[in-house]
């Protein structure tokens, strides 16, 4: 689903584990990205995720933005 949204020019926050999302994810122009490079993708909180959600969608102001991509590592223990 991710991929379908960023196509289409929706919002899209993606969680990622050990997978790359430099070489994983999807196309588009409004992309936020949590990673847990050490970890599952489902260690990763709905703390954190709503937390970067509420960031990433305070400053999108409509679904077609100027390029921009949010990199957050979460390499707690």
């Amino acid at each position: 689903m991710m991929y379908l949204a960023a196509a289409v020019g929706t919002a899209v926050v993606g969680l990622w584990g050990k997978t790359d999302p430099i070489f994983w994810k999807p196309q588009g122009e409004n992309l936020a990205h949590i990673i847990d490079n050490k970890k599952s993708c489902t260690s990763i909180g709905a703390t954190r995720v709503t937390a970067a959600a509420e960031e990433f969608l305070k400053n999108t102001r409509s679904a077609f933005l100027t390029y921009r991509t949010i990199m957050i590592f979460q390499n707690e223990p």
